[in-house]
């Protein structure tokens, strides 16, 4: 049901009022984050539909590919330039260019050493060198697979990432069957802990999990995973698209 203007009415919006009369007052601004998220969806449907953009990182960053080269994709419609910098290439702006392509992307192949390895050393330094109006600016790659930073500065690092087989991770347990409906439960792991500390992921795994399961949930939308930049944003202020190294031990709980 349209109510104009770019707003939309919730399926089963009544339904919700009647449960909490709090929101009666807000169902207009419901509404309307509900037309613009249809509005966006569709949008998202156009252009690939919603596999292609949620696997979007399979695509962009610094990839390496099956055959040991590295394929670099951002997506930087302001800048005049872009080069890849790091250890590999003692940080010359000039030798690795990105090449312009359409609705503001930038691409770069890097082939295979000529033993067939990959050019860049796991664990190197890394940077995207932007160039705008004459000058370049060492940045980070929004879709970077792990950041660092050093004690010794407050500017982040991207470490290359591409460990040996060995040092992957691998799920241990099978997927989970989906569910025929879903009732989630929605925590942010620091604010878990009735102890008025900061709570570890371990004894969120401990002592939280299982008493969301006994309660009836059967999936966890945990908040703040990603990095973010500020800790009291709960996560809504997001750095890197990926997650702490501390979370995969315990994502299969």
């Amino acid at each position: 049901m349209s109510m104009g203007g770019g707003s939309s009415r919730p399926p089963q919006l009544d339904n919700l009022l009647r449960l909490d009369g709090y929101l009666w007052n807000y169902q207009n601004e419901i509404c309307r984050r509900y037309g613009v998220f249809l509005d966006y969806s569709a949008k998202i449907e156009e252009c690939g539909g919603w596999e292609t953009f949620t696997t979007a990182y399979r695509e962009y960053g610094i990839v390496v590919m099956k055959d040991n080269s590295v394929r670099c994709l951002e997506w930087a419609p302001g800048a005049d330039a872009l080069s890849l910098v790091g250890d590999f290439n003692n940080w010359n702006t000039e030798s690795h260019p990105y090449r312009k392509q359409e609705y503001g992307k930038w691409e770069l192949i890097i082939p295979a050493d000529k033993n067939g390895q990959c050019p860049i050393q796991h664990g190197s330094i890394i940077k995207i060198a932007v160039k705008k109006n004459g000058v370049y600016r060492h940045k980070l790659s929004p879709w970077a697979r792990y950041v660092t930073r050093p004690k010794e500065t407050t500017l982040y690092h991207m470490p290359f990432y591409n460990p040996p087989e060995s040092e992957r991770y691998h799920l241990k347990c099978p997927k989970p069957a989906k569910p025929d409906s879903m009732r989630i439960y929605e925590a942010h792991v620091g604010i878990s802990s009735w102890e008025g500390k900061v709570n570890s992921y371990r004894n969120f795994a401990d002592d939280v999990i299982p008493r969301i399961k006994h309660q009836g949930y059967n999936a966890i939308q945990l908040m703040a995973v990603m990095e973010h930049v500020y800790y009291a944003s709960f996560g809504y202020q997001v750095t890197s698209f990926f997650a702490p190294a501390r979370l995969a031990k315990y994502v299969i709980i």
